[in-house]
């Protein structure tokens, strides 16, 4: 079994031999030194195969180099062609496992270190072309052309290798990053609805294609605006995307004008590949930190839509222990009731008929508080007839208590299919600015209305309470005041200020406000009710430079 298991892994060995073998034929005919697309397929395999297949890439490029060098630099001479057939893959494998390992490049599956990523693509491109340069000095003697300065030669390498590495190696990260989990038929479909396809195809490159002509007709100043113009598409498109759309734009503007250029050591070439090079890479870590801004936007309305989601589970949790409590106390009222009426019957035989009656009083009053501590706690309006019923009953009975004519109405639809945090909103709001447009000495009546509705799936309530005002209800008021300083004590509105009544509201994404008049006070509150879904996992706030 030993052995079965090692004849597979040579196996595999093989397999990625002669992959990247075929891949590297595939791809020679199109590289040259202004574009080198062969040290894109390097870098690629180099950054996304584990290190296991790396002496299988340095085999398979031993080959296929030393036979494309065998049949076209044949005539540069032996020295040459023994230098040359040394791989280069395996010159840059120290810089990538020093980038994957110490700069982590790869943070995790899903990530990718993008300021990391650049730096080795500049090391690899300067690596490779100082062995380039090198090469090309060894066949210098052997060749009947003019010569080119260390400095020149060095650069143009260095700009083909870079360019050549950022065709190639976009699709291959993306590639990587892409969940293939999925269904062709489901991941062809998202294809077709993406944004981002949908502008590139619509728009990136009809607009490229057309700049592009315009290059090919006009090789003067048009040309030269043109060919400029190229990066226009793409700045648009990373600006809405962020660094997917910058990787995928930027090879489509490279394959572009390298296709213009003949590969030659020409001024105005490598003015072009530098600028495309340094914008670029610019556009590179510009859409990294767009994309770490929406990823991080999005981690934190995801954390404050958890938090929001907490806090209405901790008043829904709130409002059940006050109904527990509420109920427990009425309970405890008739056990009181029954005791009383034992201590009494007992009473009579030992104490006077004004002793029994003062205790009887007492209990009385005892009793009383008790009831209306259960009611200020959670009416028993509320637990039989619903939210409604404890708007209309529970506070017109406090009002009317306090000489306060009261009225209240719903519009629009039922309230019972609201949430249990959102009734409970709603009737401490109503408490609360009950008790403030009630505690005005002017206040002759207080008006709720409360009206439901449902917008493009989410649930809202506006709550409006006018306070009449009305100089003739002062002195009703005085000679009701300790029933008018009850009212906030009874409705269990006594701790709740406006600022408190703010932010409570903002918990269901509401708005409240208050409006004085002459004649009276208006107070709105209006609350939404989404059944929006709160999503998994907490804020992770990473590097500026890691996307996925």
């Amino acid at each position: 079994m030993k052995k079965g298991l090692q004849e597979n892994v040579w196996l595999t060995q093989i397999i990625v031999a002669v992959g990247y073998m075929l891949a590297y034929l595939a791809m020679r005919p199109f590289s040259d030194a202004q574009w080198t697309l062969t040290s894109g397929l390097r870098v690629a395999c180099l950054l996304l195969m584990p290190y296991r297949f790396w002496p299988a890439l340095v085999a398979g490029e031993i080959f296929p180099l030393a036979w494309w060098n065998h049949r076209e630099g044949m005539d540069l001479g032996w020295i040459w062609l023994a230098v040359a057939s040394i791989p280069p893959i395996a010159l840059g494998m120290p810089i990538v496992w020093w980038c994957r390992k110490r700069l982590a490049l790869f943070p995790s599956r899903r990530l990718v270190n993008i300021g990391a990523l650049l730096q080795c693509l500049l090391l690899l491109s300067l690596i490779w072309a100082f062995i380039s340069y090198l090469l090309y000095l060894t066949a210098k003697p052997l060749q009947p052309v003019e010569d080119v300065a260390p400095a020149v030669g060095t650069i143009m390498y260095f700009l083909g290798n870079y360019l050549g590495m950022i065709t190639i190696l976009p699709w291959a990260l993306l590639a990587r990053l892409e969940q293939w989990q999925a269904p062709w038929r489901f991941k062809l479909k998202q294809l077709l609805v993406n944004r981002m396809a949908r502008d590139i195809f619509l728009v990136v490159l009809p607009s490229m294609g057309g700049l592009l002509a315009l290059s090919c007709v006009d090789q003067g100043g048009v040309g030269k605006v043109a060919r400029a113009a190229m990066l226009l598409p793409v700045v648009w498109l990373t600006l809405r995307y962020g660094w997917r759309a910058s990787v995928l734009g930027s090879t489509f503007v490279v394959t572009c004008l390298c296709v213009l250029f003949v590969c030659k050591p020409d001024e105005d070439m490598m003015q072009v590949q530098a600028y495309v090079v340094i914008v670029v890479t610019c556009l590179y870590a510009l859409g990294a930190y767009i994309s770490t801004q929406s990823n991080q936007k999005e981690g934190v309305a995801t954390y404050v839509l958890q938090a929001q989601q907490a806090a209405k589970n901790s008043l829904n949790f709130g409002e059940r222990r006050l109904e527990q409590a509420s109920r427990a106390m009425e309970s405890l009222l008739g056990v009181l009731e029954v005791e009383q009426l034992n201590v009494s019957e007992k009473l009579r035989h030992v104490a006077s008929d004004t002793e029994r009656r003062a205790y009887d009083r007492q209990a009385s009053l005892l009793q009383q508080r008790i009831y209306r501590l259960a009611e200020s706690m959670y009416p028993s309006a509320w637990r039989q007839g619903g939210l409604q019923a404890a708007l209309r009953d529970s506070i017109g009975r406090v009002l009317r208590e306090a000489g306060l004519t009261y009225n209240f109405r719903v519009t629009g639809q039922r309230s019972e299919i609201l949430s249990i945090s959102m009734q409970a909103a709603i009737y401490r709001v109503a408490c609360a600015a009950v008790v403030c447009t009630s505690s005005d000495l002017t206040c002759a009546a207080v008006d709720v209305v409360m009206r439901e509705g449902s917008t493009q799936g989410h649930r809202w309530v506006m709550l409006r309470v006018d306070g009449v005002l009305s100089e003739l209800a002062i002195a009703r008021n005085i000679s009701l005041a300790g029933e008018r300083e009850r009212v906030a004590p009874k409705l269990g509105a006594d701790a709740l200020d406006f600022r408190e009544l703010r932010n409570l509201i903002r918990l269901f994404d509401g708005e409240l406000r208050i409006r004085e008049e002459k004649d009276g006070v208006r107070v709105t509150a209006l609350l939404f009710e989404s059944a929006q879904r709160v999503k998994k996992g907490t804020l992770a706030l990473t590097h500026p430079l890691w996307v996925s």
